[in-house]
Parts: structure tokens; sequence; C-alpha cells
């Protein structure tokens, strides 16, 4: 699925992240919640970067890949611009 696939992205290249909604695709919905102190910062700099996340107080900045509009391209591009934002290429 997408939220998997998206979860084995962010677990790869984001060490700095914790995916706090379960691993097991029976015990997750659609989204994935990520756990950052910088979470309102991130979201800000996601949405200038053209990824559209939600964020959730205090700390989680939450993905909802939905099939009928989202590729698993869209999920690369995504955790690649959400790495160079928290490389400092983006703003937070």
């Amino acid at each position: 699925t997408l939220t998997a696939f998206l979860r084995d992205l962010v677990s790869a290249y984001l060490p700095e992240i914790h995916v706090a909604t379960p691993v097991a695709d029976e015990s997750r919905g659609g989204h994935l919640a990520l756990v950052h102190p910088d979470a309102a910062a991130l979201t800000d700099a996601l949405c200038r970067a053209g990824v559209i996340p939600d964020y959730r107080p205090p700390d989680i900045v939450r993905f909802a890949p939905v099939a009928l509009y989202t590729r698993f391209a869209d999920c690369v591009e995504a955790v690649a611009r959400l790495r160079a934002i928290l490389d400092g290429g983006g703003s937070v």
C-alpha cells in the first residue's frame, strides 16, 4: 500500500523522525503520524515546498496518501523534500 511504502521511505531516509502509527497495515489507518519536535515548522516548510501534510499539536506531521490522487513517486518526492528541509535545503 502507499502508506506502507511511505513508512518504509521515512524509516530509510529520515532516521530522526519517529513514526507513531502502527507498522501493521491492519492496525493502522491510511495515514502516518510522524513525530518531530519542530512539527509545526516542518509542516509550514512542506506546504511551501508543495507537499500538503496535516499538523497535529504538539509534535506530529501527518501524511495521508490517498490512492485516488497520490502516486508512489509522490511519496518519494515528499520524503526527498522533507529530507532537504531537515538538511537545511528548505526553510524551517
